[in-house]
């Protein structure tokens, strides 16, 4: 997040970070390899926590609720998982952060492990290929990859209501197959957990 408003990324955007702290090297990026990022870090978590909306704590921890006017008034949404190296474990952990934007109709970007959207991918979700430069969910290295998904939201970042229309029927798809029966899927992984304890 402090590297995105020391670009600007996020000027003319709703963010919220609530978290206050301090800088560590357990950062899953080299913050030292972008210049000026680590005192930028700094003054970013003195003045933290950031809000974009009035609600409370409980508000926020309840992942059912939506205050919808963050994303019916908005092309895109730029999700930051949980976590960006999924604890060295080398995958994918979404989390409900990724479904919002599929639920609620915007383009996305997942700032996550490696191969989150090829998870998204898996399940029958579009991802906007061929609309949003999404080559950064392929890299390991997390430093590389989170310059190459900063280096992405900014170029988008121009031209979001044409991306937004260019991507209108894959945006649609997303929301069918959110609110589509999940049953087979259910059954097939009860099936596999059997299977594993015979």
């Amino acid at each position: 997040m402090a590297h995105m408003q020391q670009l600007g990324v996020l000027d003319n955007s709703y963010w919220s970070y609530c978290e206050h702290g301090t800088v560590t090297d357990e950062n899953p990026i080299e913050i030292d390899s972008f210049a000026g990022l680590r005192p930028a870090t700094h003054k970013f978590l003195e003045h933290a926590p950031y809000m974009c909306d009035q609600s409370d704590q409980n508000q926020r921890n309840d992942h059912s609720w939506t205050d919808f006017k963050y994303h019916d008034n908005s092309y895109c949404n730029i999700v930051m998982e949980t976590h960006f190296d999924a604890d060295q474990s080398g995958g994918a952990f979404l989390t409900e952060k990724t479904f919002k934007p599929i639920k609620h109709g915007q383009l996305f970007f997942v700032g996550g492990g490696v191969g989150s959207l090829q998870v998204l991918r898996d399940l029958g979700y579009r991802v906007f290929d061929g609309i949003l430069d999404n080559s950064y969910d392929k890299i390991a290295n997390h430093t590389q990859r989170w310059e190459s998904l900063r280096d992405s939201i900014a170029d988008s970042q121009p031209r979001l209501p044409q991306l937004f229309e260019a991507a209108r029927a894959d945006i649609e798809h997303n929301q069918q197959l959110f609110v589509a029966n999940k049953s087979k899927r259910l059954n097939s992984l009860i099936e596999k957990i059997h299977e594993q304890y015979r």
